[in-house]
């Protein structure tokens, strides 16, 4: 069976860092009885990053998956499949992910979109793992764009003028947390024993209501509904995490003790922490962008893989242990050796 390795990975983060502070007093929290330093208080997000006005997620997904590609070597009509992993996209049909392939240069035999929350990048990984393992391609390219900026300026309107108020604070201040970014990733055929040696996937689909966007009745004049309750979805997928970690040991063959580097998916300094107490682990073992990038969402993987192949972290490595999460809940754990 053939093993997958990472070849490169590609990620954009728009130049406007905007603070959480002034959202919330533009979202007047202060009214509210809330300090408007609570996102950081609550999660340790200072900054988000906004894209420009009209930014589409397949322009940072093009952007991203121009910089994967290029630096992977692999020749553009090597591209066997392409799967584009965001949660918005840029057209009901056909999938955003035929826009990014003719951008980019490559005509993949499959091509299309998939949808999972913020595990969605993690399930196309998952997916092109199966068809690289089977033999059906050689080499994959996955890409996702986010613009939630959108919907944060819709939910500091709503509180500014009324619409909503103290009572959905609790369900509504992770909109305050996630970022505009683009990133990618090319992977394929391991030409040695480096890669991903194992994975395990759980879902508790009965958590969905925690965290969920409902847009279907705006368009007839109906009002979004939608929560995101970090500290209940935090709590949930962290003890679903913790369920997972023998099991996945075991598949991977490795002991605790032989995890070098933890890679998690980042909401908040809360579950950052916790995920380094779960696994013994200290800071210098993990990388943290939360604290000035906010919720990545579906782009995490990307943007912590390009941090630490800068700052040459990566050569020093040998085995990576990763937690990826997404609403639903989904959890997925992946085993890399360097």
């Amino acid at each position: 069976m053939n093993r997958t390795t990472i070849y490169s990975c590609g990620s954009v983060l728009p130049p406007t860092a905007v603070s959480t502070q002034d959202l919330l007093q533009e979202a007047k929290f202060d009214r509210l009885g809330y300090p408007i330093n609570a996102v950081e208080q609550l999660m340790g997000i200072s900054h988000t990053r906004h894209a420009p006005a009209g930014t589409k997620p397949g322009d940072l997904a093009i952007e991203s998956a121009k910089i994967a590609l290029e630096r992977s070597g692999v020749p553009a009509h090597e591209i066997g499949a392409a799967f584009y992993c965001g949660i918005d996209r840029d057209y009901v049909e056909p999938a955003t992910m035929h826009r990014v392939a003719h951008a980019i240069g490559i005509k993949p035999g499959l091509c299309w979109d998939i949808s999972d929350a913020c595990h969605g990048l993690i399930t196309g990984l998952l997916t092109a793992q199966a068809l690289i393992a089977a033999g059906t391609v050689r080499y994959a390219l996955l890409c996702t764009g986010e613009v939630p900026s959108l919907k944060t300026k819709m939910l500091v309107d709503l509180f500014k003028t009324g619409k909503l108020g103290k009572e959905s604070v609790e369900k509504s201040i992770g909109g305050m947390t996630v970022s505009d970014v683009g990133g990618a990733m090319v992977v394929g055929i391991s030409e040695d024993e480096s890669g991903i040696v194992g994975h395990q996937t759980r879902c508790d689909s009965s958590q969905t209501k925690l965290c969920f966007a409902d847009f279907t009745n705006v368009p007839y004049g109906g009002e979004p509904e939608f929560a995101m309750e970090m500290g209940k979805i935090c709590a949930k997928t962290i003890g679903l995490v913790r369920k997972m970690i023998p099991e996945s040991l075991d598949r991977f063959g490795w002991s605790k003790e032989e995890i070098d580097f933890l890679i998690p998916h980042q909401v908040g300094e809360r579950p950052f922490l916790k995920y380094l107490d779960i696994f013994g682990l200290t800071q210098d073992q993990s990388i943290a962008t939360f604290p000035t990038l906010g919720n990545l969402t579906t782009a995490t993987f990307p943007v912590c893989w390009d941090k630490l192949s800068e700052s040459g972290q990566l050569q020093s490595l040998n085995k990576i242990f990763c937690v990826f999460t997404g609403s639903g809940i989904a959890s997925t754990h992946l085993g890399i050796s360097l």
